[in-house]
């Protein structure tokens, strides 16, 4: 079985990160009223923030984390896919080398700024299948066609798992 990895803008990160966090947080302000009771009137959503450390591995390490630099650098948003999670469009937000350079082996830490329900660009048509493009996992076409994950898997029950879609292949939209 391959163990699915994270991917940002087509981009497959090539290890999964060590610790992964996921951070959901609202802003509340409460009111009292004259006779002392008090009433919540103002609820604020912040976007979701996914975080996490991990390593990259190999004698291209550092070519890794320059091509993470571009991805930081372009500051635009695009498609972030977690693994059992779902797909984002996310922003690159934070990116850093946490770590001494070992032979062949680099740390980093990076966080992402996701926008849920906000339209990408990039946002596919509404044509009854899609071909899949390099790097792209189910959750990736569930995003950009609008279609829900669990109907795209009941939609394709050759594919087993989000993640183990390959290039080329064409999935049921409807």
């Amino acid at each position: 079985m391959e163990l699915a990895v994270m991917r940002f803008a087509g981009i497959r990160l090539p290890h999964n990160p060590r610790n992964l966090k996921i951070q959901l947080k609202k802003s509340v302000r409460n009111s009292v009223l004259l006779d002392g009771r008090s009433i919540t009137d103002k609820i604020l959503h912040t976007p979701k923030l996914i975080s996490g450390k991990g390593e990259l591995y190999g004698e291209h390490c550092f070519e890794q984390f320059n091509r993470l630099q571009m991805l930081y650098a372009d500051k635009q948003e695009e498609i972030l896919s977690v693994p059992g999670v779902g797909a984002f469009c996310a922003i690159l937000s934070e990116l850093s080398l946490a770590a001494e350079p070992m032979d062949g082996v680099i740390s980093f830490s990076f966080t992402f700024t996701c926008y849920d329900g906000k339209n990408v660009s990039k946002k596919i048509s509404e044509k009854s299948t899609y071909h899949v493009k390099q790097d792209e996992s189910l959750w990736d076409v569930s995003y950009k066609s609008g279609v829900d994950i669990d109907k795209l898997l009941k939609l394709n029950p050759w594919i087993r798992t989000p993640w183990s879609i390959k290039e080329g292949e064409e999935v049921k939209l409807g």
